[in-house]
């Protein structure tokens, strides 16, 4: 199955800019949907290895994450992730970091291909705080 993930702003997605512009503009509380998607869930959870998120479970089959700000959030990433520029990230909040794919994708690589290029993401990783 799928699972939507609502991963709240954080005040260091102004990280690069060195402001606090694009949170004040952008953030919203989540917390009326939270208790909204509760009230309709028949089940919650809480994922104790992935930094207490909640996990709300829908009647109609949806599973929705609750991804709240935390100061342990780089300790137990574990994702990569691809934006829609093509790029591969290890982090979220290092724009910088990331190896462009798109070109590999479109082209017919063997998977130690893309097992290095992953490799090499990985081994970038460095906790951002």
């Amino acid at each position: 199955g799928h699972i939507l993930q609502l991963i709240e702003l954080h005040t260091r997605s102004d990280a690069v800019g060195k402001e606090k512009a694009f949170y004040e503009k952008y953030h919203i509380d989540l917390e009326q949907t939270i208790y909204d998607l509760e009230k309709k869930a028949f089940d919650v959870k809480i994922r104790g290895m992935m930094q207490n998120r909640k996990v709300i479970f829908h009647p109609n089959g949806a599973v929705i994450e609750v991804i709240h700000p935390s100061h342990e959030f780089c300790m137990g990433c574990t994702k990569l992730r691809v934006g829609c520029d093509g790029n591969l990230f290890g982090c979220l909040y290092k724009a910088d970091s990331g190896k462009n794919i798109k070109d590999d994708l479109n082209h017919d690589h063997s998977l130690s291909h893309f097992e290095k290029v992953v490799k090499e993401v990985v081994d970038s990783r460095e906790p951002y705080y």
